[in-house]
């Protein structure tokens, strides 16, 4: 399966090689052609992030593409720390949080000032993991925080599922936090390719006027 994504990073590669190569002989006046190539190469790069797969290769893509301008550059730079291990997808996030859910409210029955019945429970649920999932815990509390979370998730809102965990208390953040850290990777590097597509296509309608 490796070797199979190797082979396919190369003719990804070799295909942008040639193209390019032909934009280059082309008038310089061309400027369409050369954007036409950078759209390709950060097409190329999202199917692999999209794909939770190693994307060294069409990140070099597209800075052969696009060069070094300011705004290429600064999306760029977020992509670069994982593009050797690959960022984790959606679907994978959410199963992680499924598996994790418990453990999150259970850290927080554990907490030093947790009240004796938290801890109780706590004690109880580090031999069975349990939980409300109906979403009718008090509001604020680390179980109605957690069932928030899988439901954004549910929907495919990765922003707001963030954006709950990060109310979590102490303990129950620092549970979260492994969790926490692959969603705002995977959040950052849809943001810096929604602004790599949207910049690249900005300059293609300018010059095709």
């Amino acid at each position: 399966e490796t070797l199979n994504q190797l082979n396919a990073s190369r003719q990804t590669v070799q295909a942008l090689e040639g193209r390019v190569a032909s934009v280059e002989a082309r008038p310089a006046g061309d400027e369409s052609g050369k954007l036409s190539v950078i759209i390709l190469a950060v097409s190329e790069l999202r199917d692999a992030v999209h794909r939770g797969r190693p994307y060294v290769t069409e990140l070099e893509a597209v800075k052969a593409a696009a060069g070094n301008g300011p705004p290429i550059r600064a999306a760029l730079i977020s992509l670069d720390k994982n593009a050797a291990e690959g960022i984790g997808t959606l679907s994978s996030l959410r199963e992680a949080f499924s598996k994790l859910a418990s453990t999150i409210v259970a850290a927080d029955r554990d907490a030093p000032d947790a009240g004796w019945m938290d801890r109780a429970l706590g004690r109880i649920s580090s031999l069975v993991k349990f939980r409300r999932i109906d979403g009718s815990s008090e509001a604020a509390s680390t179980e109605f925080l957690v069932s928030r979370t899988e439901k954004h998730l549910a929907t495919g809102d990765l922003a707001a599922a963030v954006s709950t965990i990060k109310q979590l208390d102490d303990a129950a953040k620092a549970t979260a936090s492994t969790w926490l850290s692959s969603a705002m990777a995977r959040l950052s590097a849809e943001q810096s390719l929604a602004s790599l597509h949207a910049h690249a296509v900005a300059m293609l309608s300018a010059v095709k006027g």
